[in-house]
């Protein structure tokens, strides 16, 4: 093969059988395996050098791809160790390359897999309704429904003046309540799923503000339990929360890929 040839990677499956899946990968690219003993690449032919298209709606389109492929074999397998998007394996002899880096990593795949068999990664996100909870929160404070009621009835320099204090009240009540809740949601969850990622906050829409992004790993049975704690969340005033899944667990793999 030459120099410029490589594998494009979609994960590692249980399965020491050489097999063609297909024009399942990115933009019809045919699929296989490269197997080792009791473990299989998943991978396509191509350049060494993988060009990602550099426009949005390109990249966009690559990725959706990877994902689809990843989701088809995990389907396929029943379990896959996902690799991420764009990664290639290289060498003067892409298949020679492939299985030394799955004997290279043998037992710590064999390892992984046995770990996510039967289970699946979901996203758990938690958003607050910043007007409804400030309303909240001031209804049950003694010290801000003061100042609010001083604010309303006082001349306007004190009211001012009473504004800017009772906003850095508010803030910081806001801020022990968000502390207090994140602890209380992520033990219950950490508690009821096998392994939690804490992932970074986003912004969203104005008046809107994330509290939680959580990766969670679970058994796919246990899918509804988790479900039903969200349900829960959702019943308290001004709470939101967003439950997607099932996902290839991407978030619990290590750094062997």
């Amino acid at each position: 093969m030459s120099t410029r040839q490589g594998y494009y990677l979609y994960g590692v499956v249980p399965s020491g059988q050489a097999e063609e899946l297909g024009a399942v990968g990115i933009d019809g690219a045919k699929v296989r395996t490269v197997p080792f003993e009791k473990l299989s690449a998943v991978v396509h032919c191509c350049e060494a050098e993988v060009k990602i298209p550099d426009d949005e709606k390109g990249a966009g389109r690559w990725i959706l791809s990877h994902q689809i492929a990843v989701d088809s074999v995990w389907e396929r397998f029943g379990v896959i160790v996902p690799a991420s998007f764009g990664t290639v394996i290289k060498g003067d002899d892409p298949d020679k390359t492939t299985v030394k880096w799955l004997s290279d990593n043998y037992e710590s795949f064999l390892s992984k897999l046995k770990r996510l068999v039967g289970k699946a990664e979901y996203g758990v996100q938690v958003f607050w309704d910043m007007k409804k909870i400030s309303e909240e929160v001031i209804c049950g404070d003694q010290e801000l429904s003061s100042l609010q009621d001083k604010i309303r009835t006082e001349t306007t320099g004190t009211s001012y003046l009473h504004k800017k204090k009772m906003e850095q009240v508010l803030k910081s009540k806001l801020e022990e309540k968000s502390l207090n809740f994140f602890k209380s949601v992520y033990d219950t969850i950490n508690n009821t799923v096998d392994d939690v990622v804490i992932e970074k906050i986003k912004p969203v829409a104005e008046g809107v503000q994330m509290l939680m992004n959580l990766s969670c790993l679970i058994a796919k049975k246990e899918e509804k339990l988790l479900g039903s704690i969200l349900d829960e969340i959702n019943k308290t005033n001004g709470t939101i929360a967003r439950f997607t899944g099932p996902w290839p667990p991407y978030s619990f793999i290590g750094k062997c890929l």
